[in-house]
Protein backbone atom coordinates (compact mmCIF):
# COMPACT_ATOMS: atom_id res chain seq x y z
CA UNK A 1 0.00 0.00 0.00
CA UNK A 2 1.26 3.29 -1.16
CA UNK A 3 1.35 6.37 1.31
CA UNK A 4 -1.71 8.23 -0.93
CA UNK A 5 -3.99 5.36 -0.92
CA UNK A 6 -3.22 5.23 3.10
CA UNK A 7 -4.18 8.38 3.50
CA UNK A 8 -7.42 7.68 1.55
CA UNK A 9 -8.09 4.98 3.69
CA UNK A 10 -7.05 7.10 6.63
CA UNK A 11 -9.09 9.83 5.81
CA UNK A 12 -12.59 7.67 5.07
CA UNK A 13 -12.05 6.05 8.97
CA UNK A 14 -11.79 9.98 10.04
CA UNK A 15 -14.81 10.69 8.09
CA UNK A 16 -17.04 8.01 9.53
CA UNK A 17 -15.49 8.25 13.10
CA UNK A 18 -16.80 12.22 12.13
CA UNK A 19 -19.83 11.07 11.62
CA UNK A 20 -20.43 8.39 14.23
CA UNK A 21 -19.30 11.71 16.88
CA UNK A 22 -22.48 14.06 15.86
CA UNK A 23 -25.52 13.57 17.31
CA UNK A 24 -27.24 10.54 16.08
CA UNK A 25 -24.37 8.68 15.41
CA UNK A 26 -23.53 6.47 12.17
CA UNK A 27 -27.37 5.15 12.17
CA UNK A 28 -29.38 8.45 12.63
CA UNK A 29 -27.45 10.70 10.14
CA UNK A 30 -27.62 7.41 7.11
CA UNK A 31 -27.83 10.22 4.09
CA UNK A 32 -24.22 11.26 5.52
CA UNK A 33 -23.00 7.86 6.41
CA UNK A 34 -24.39 6.76 2.49
CA UNK A 35 -22.54 10.07 0.80
CA UNK A 36 -19.21 9.13 3.14
CA UNK A 37 -19.62 5.82 1.91
CA UNK A 38 -19.90 6.96 -2.00
CA UNK A 39 -17.23 9.06 -1.56
CA UNK A 40 -14.64 6.41 0.20
CA UNK A 41 -15.40 4.78 -2.52
CA UNK A 42 -14.66 7.12 -5.84
CA UNK A 43 -11.81 8.37 -3.75
CA UNK A 44 -10.41 4.66 -3.04
CA UNK A 45 -10.65 4.25 -7.21
CA UNK A 46 -8.97 7.24 -8.16
CA UNK A 47 -6.19 5.94 -6.09
CA UNK A 48 -5.39 3.59 -8.24
CA UNK A 49 -5.47 5.42 -11.12
CA UNK A 50 -4.40 9.32 -9.83
CA UNK A 51 -3.19 8.67 -6.16
CA UNK A 52 -1.27 12.09 -6.21
CA UNK A 53 -4.63 13.88 -7.01
CA UNK A 54 -6.98 11.73 -4.61
CA UNK A 55 -5.02 12.07 -1.07
CA UNK A 56 -5.39 15.95 -1.24
CA UNK A 57 -8.51 15.82 -2.44
CA UNK A 58 -9.48 12.82 0.75
CA UNK A 59 -7.76 15.48 3.11
CA UNK A 60 -10.08 17.98 1.62
CA UNK A 61 -13.08 16.34 1.89
CA UNK A 62 -12.11 15.28 5.65
CA UNK A 63 -11.75 19.18 6.69
CA UNK A 64 -14.90 20.23 4.84
CA UNK A 65 -17.28 17.69 6.73
CA UNK A 66 -15.39 18.21 9.70
CA UNK A 67 -15.93 22.53 9.58
CA UNK A 68 -19.33 21.80 8.14
CA UNK A 69 -20.72 19.46 10.67
CA UNK A 70 -21.60 20.26 14.45
CA UNK A 71 -17.91 19.03 15.78
CA UNK A 72 -15.61 20.83 17.61
CA UNK A 73 -13.56 21.97 14.75
CA UNK A 74 -17.43 22.90 12.81
CA UNK A 75 -18.27 25.06 16.00
CA UNK A 76 -14.60 26.86 16.14
CA UNK A 77 -14.60 27.49 12.33
CA UNK A 78 -18.21 29.31 12.20
CA UNK A 79 -17.88 31.10 15.46
CA UNK A 80 -21.15 29.33 16.97
CA UNK A 81 -19.98 28.75 20.01
CA UNK A 82 -19.71 32.35 20.79
CA UNK A 83 -23.24 33.92 21.98
CA UNK A 84 -22.82 37.75 21.15
CA UNK A 85 -25.61 38.70 18.71
CA UNK A 86 -25.35 41.66 17.06
CA UNK A 87 -28.59 43.64 17.04
CA UNK A 88 -30.65 45.65 14.13
CA UNK A 89 -31.36 49.66 14.77
CA UNK A 90 -33.35 51.48 12.67
CA UNK A 91 -32.14 54.50 11.76
CA UNK A 92 -33.84 56.97 9.69
CA UNK A 93 -32.12 59.69 7.57
CA UNK A 94 -32.87 62.87 8.21
CA UNK A 95 -35.22 64.96 6.17
CA UNK A 96 -33.51 68.80 4.90
CA UNK A 97 -34.23 71.40 6.94
CA UNK A 98 -35.74 69.53 10.27
CA UNK A 99 -34.11 70.21 13.46
CA UNK A 100 -32.80 67.94 15.79
CA UNK A 101 -33.23 68.46 20.06
CA UNK A 102 -29.71 68.34 21.25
Amino acid sequence: MTGQRAIVLGAGLVLFALIAASPGGLAGNFRKTWAAGATLLGLSLLSDVAPEIAAPLAVLVVLAVAVRGKSQLGAIVSGSQSKTTATKTNVQPKKPGAQTNA
